[in-house]
């Protein structure tokens, strides 16, 4: 009996010594529960998806002010040491309106010098085609030179904002507020007033045309679409194209669904044709004015000022009617042949309607500085009538010019 007994007690405190082993395991487990949670499946751990989600971004105008004007301040000490490099001539203080307009469209050519010089860079890097200053030849050195005087000498920074564009709204503003005295200042004001309505209607006639959206989350979805349509386009055989026969079924289904996409980028647009008859109306009229003006003004500013609009690359306005009048209607072909001597019959145009052509005008300073063009240097010692007759035009180009300026006679 006491053998059982003895038994019996060794079973109990085995057990005990279990039952607190398993105890003390399931306090362990239950105090890390307290420092980790187990995710329940397909749930987002809340801590983390709040990590995740970005801050409000809040624009700190303050903050922006102060770089801004720190920037500016590193600008200008550029600038002041650039001058401090050179002899600058203060700009003519009582220019007249025709005045101060030339010296607003000479300053197209100096945007990217005047923008190198205000990063402390050489201001003739990216103009020189992709040679040195001393590879050129010396004639063009000089002009160039010269050039980059006159456009220090017109750059006003009095705003405290040194870029270059800034310098060129102060010389447009600066003609603006003259008043134009002579008849042919008063046309060149109107045919820039025409010219300004002009662009801004063709720009409202472009935006109506595109149309506006009738649900902007859908085109954004659209695009999204199609651009992953897109990307599954498999890569051709070769350089010049061609598919494996698999690999061109592929292609033609994505097609297939890229144009449906299209249509419904299309159907998702509201286009307001009764604007756009409005909008195409006051077009056909401001084309007719500017023809007229074209025709028959007698100030080679306007006559050049219509042409720069026509050959805007930034705008790329197409207007083939007022185009056709600078040949006089004459159709030239083929397109490189027109490339080539259009410009020419435009400066023969102006330099007829009395616009400085001579060897220090504008003109001759621009065909000079024509890196892409061989003889360009010899432009540089002569006026533009005497570089065009003498080294750019042969004998059958001239017939082709005096009879589109003779009008076909």
């Amino acid at each position: 009996m006491n053998k059982y007994i003895k038994v019996i007690l060794l079973l109990v405190v085995v057990i005990s010594i279990a039952v607190n082993i398993i105890k003390q395991q399931n306090n362990e487990l239950k105090d890390q529960s307290v420092e980790i949670q187990p995710e329940p499946v397909g749930q987002p751990n809340v801590i983390s998806q709040a990590e995740e989600q970005p801050a409000p971004v809040v624009f700190d105008q303050q903050k922006w002010q102060a770089e801004q004007d720190k920037m500016m301040a590193e600008q200008a000490k550029l600038w002041l040491s650039f001058l401090s490099r050179r002899e600058v001539q203060p700009m003519k203080d009582d220019p007249s309106y025709i005045e101060a307009y030339r010296d607003y469209v000479y300053y197209e050519g100096c945007m990217m010098m005047i923008g190198n010089a205000l990063y402390d860079e050489d201001p003739f890097q990216y103009v020189l085609g992709g040679r040195t200053f001393e590879e050129i030849p010396a004639a063009q050195q000089q002009t160039l030179v010269n050039r980059l005087d006159r456009c220090v000498q017109l750059s006003d920074f009095s705003t405290g904002v040194y870029y270059a564009e800034v310098a060129r709204k102060q010389l447009q503003a600066r003609y603006q507020a003259i008043k134009p005295k002579t008849a042919k200042e008063r046309s060149l004001e109107a045919t820039l007033n025409l010219l300004r309505d002009f662009r801004e209607n063709h720009n409202r006639l472009r935006n109506a045309r595109a149309g506006e959206d009738i649900d902007v989350n859908l085109r954004f979805e659209l695009w999204d679409i199609r651009k992953t349509l897109e990307q599954q386009m498999p890569q051709p055989l070769s350089l010049f194209g061609g598919y494996s026969e698999a690999d061109q079924l592929l292609v033609d289904e994505l097609n297939q669904q890229i144009a449906e996409i299209d249509q419904r980028l299309e159907d998702n647009k509201f286009i307001d044709t009764e604007w756009i008859t409005e909008l195409e109306a006051v077009k056909e009229q401001l084309t007719a004015q500017i023809i007229h003006e074209l025709v028959n003004t007698t100030s080679s500013d306007a006559y050049l000022a219509i042409y720069g609009m026509l050959t805007e690359q930034y705008t790329q306005i197409e207007a083939p009617e007022i185009a056709a009048q600078l040949t006089g209607g004459i159709i030239i072909i083929p397109d490189k042949y027109a490339s080539f001597l259009e410009p020419v019959v435009v400066h023969f145009r102006a330099c007829e309607l009395s616009h400085p052509c001579d060897l220090n005008s504008r003109l001759a300073e621009n065909l000079c500085l024509n890196f892409a063009r061989e003889n360009a240097p010899l432009a540089c010692e002569t006026g533009v009538i005497d570089y065009y007759l003498n080294h750019h035009l042969s004998a059958n180009q001239l017939l082709d010019v005096e009879h589109i300026i003779t009008g076909g006679y």
